[in-house]
């Protein structure tokens, strides 16, 4: 090492110029409370390394052009503040089995092949203010099946840029708190992977493929009151993970018109609550639910999407409340069976000429559709290949879109309720085709 200071505390290295080194640039082995400032240590293996040491201050140093910048193991109760870290060959800071420390303020850009920030087996540590742009992952945390990344702290930082994931979250890094960052043009803005009970809040995630991801059994978590907008899939993309919440989300203009492309889409993923999300102008859907048993989509604000709430062969589920305006299909179920569709408003007064449906369901199984408005489409409501559903105390009137002008239609679906429904000023109130024993 160019620097190595052992067993010895509340040392001062300021202002060296330390390079080519095989090793480490400035070495801290079981030493405390030293200040390290103002150093260059440029070209070699780590530009500085702690191990087993405490309460040090890492701050404003030139760390460029190492294998890592900075690489901590074992090491507690550091500050790493205001040092540039950039074109590492792996990572710009590295944590290793180091706990309660804070990252704030860094420049860990440019490392290719590596990572911004990447935190292993690492926990309660807060990162803050960094920038960690053009890696291939901006910052990472990473755990073991014995050791794990925990309760940390990743609040206003830039991840832009990055080849792969802004944030990255995964295998067991649970109780994670992603606020306030900054995550575009990525390939997934932040990605959840793996772990449970984290926050993902206010962060703004914009022209990636994914805005936001959760997927593996990413369970228990919270996605409230992000920007994922632009994205070249989806907005926020939930997988094979349950009890989740995401809330107050504006997911805008996301993906094409693509399965499994849209502001929001759950993908066999079971209970989870989406609740006042906006979701406008997306190609595909608002909201897309597939092959999952029991969410809840809720008080959601969907316009000018391709479907304002689609479903595929997902059951048991609640779409209440939701405004639904101006998409070329209000609601489509397909194969979704014992759903619950209460309350919601589902208009196309701005899609003139367009061949738009309210609500739609195709071959569909014991539904209950109550106390919706289905104004101003072509067909209010549209039952197809359809059994056992309740249609009752529905406003379906003034369907006056250029074409069919029809309140309901029932078509080839057999042994449905349909009772106490309005469908007043349309050319058809209620259109029954190749229809049996419905009441």
């Amino acid at each position: 090492s160019g620097i190595c200071i052992s067993a010895s505390s509340w040392n001062h290295v300021e202002s060296n110029t330390i390079t080519g080194n095989g090793n480490s640039g400035i070495r801290l082995d079981a030493s405390d409370c030293c200040t390290v400032e103002f150093n260059v240590a440029c070209g070699n293996f780590d530009g500085i390394y702690l191990e087993s040491s405490e309460n040090n201050v890492l701050q404003r140093n030139d760390l460029n052009g190492n294998n890592y910048g900075i690489y901590l193991y074992d090491s507690s109760n550091n500050s790493i503040l205001f040092n540039e870290c950039n074109d590492s060959v792996i990572d710009g800071i590295y944590l290793e089995y180091a706990n309660d420390n804070l990252i704030a303020n860094n420049n860990c850009s440019g490392n290719n092949a590596g990572r911004g920030i990447f935190l292993f087996c690492s926990s309660l540590n807060t990162l803050q203010n960094n920038t960690c742009s053009g890696n291939s992952q901006g910052i990472s945390l990473y755990s073991r099946t014995d050791a794990f990344s925990t309760e940390n702290v990743i609040h206003n930082n830039t991840c832009n840029g990055n080849t792969n994931d802004g944030i990255n979250v995964q295998a067991s890094c649970s109780y994670t708190t992603v606020t306030n960052n900054t995550c575009n043009d990525n390939k997934y803005g932040v990605h959840i992977s793996g772990s449970i009970h984290c926050e993902v809040a206010n962060n703004t995630c914009l022209r990636n493929l994914i805005g936001i991801v959760l997927m593996t059994e990413s369970d228990w978590n919270a996605v409230e009151n992000n920007i994922c907008s632009h994205n070249t899939q989806a907005g926020i993309y939930l997988s094979y993970s349950d009890n989740c919440l995401m809330s107050n989300n504006t997911c805008d203009l996301n993906g094409q018109v693509s399965y499994f492309h849209g502001g929001i889409v759950i993908d066999n993923s079971d209970d989870n609550m989406i609740s006042n999300n906006t979701c406008l102008g997306n190609p595909n859907a608002g909201v897309m639910v597939y092959q999952s048993l029991g969410n809840e989509v809720v008080n959601n604000t969907l316009g000018g999407n391709g479907y304002g709430i689609r479903t595929d062969d997902s059951d048991h589920g609640l779409i209440s409340g939701n405004e639904i305006h101006d998409n070329y299909n209000g609601m489509n179920l397909y194969h979704s069976d014992g759903n619950e569709i209460i309350g919601n408003n589902c208009t196309s007064t701005g899609l003139t000429g367009s061949h738009t449906v309210g609500i739609m369901l195709e071959y569909c199984l014991s539904n209950n559709i109550t106390e919706n408005s289905c104004n101003h489409n072509v067909i209010g409501m549209h039952i197809s290949n359809s059994q056992l559903t309740v249609i009752s105390n529905n406003n379906c009137d003034r369907n006056d879109n250029p074409g069919l002008m029809i309140g309901m239609k029932i078509d080839s679906s057999y042994h449905n309720e349909i009772i106490n429904n309005s469908c007043s000023h349309n050319s058809i109130g209620i259109n029954g085709i190749y229809s049996d024993e419905n009441e």
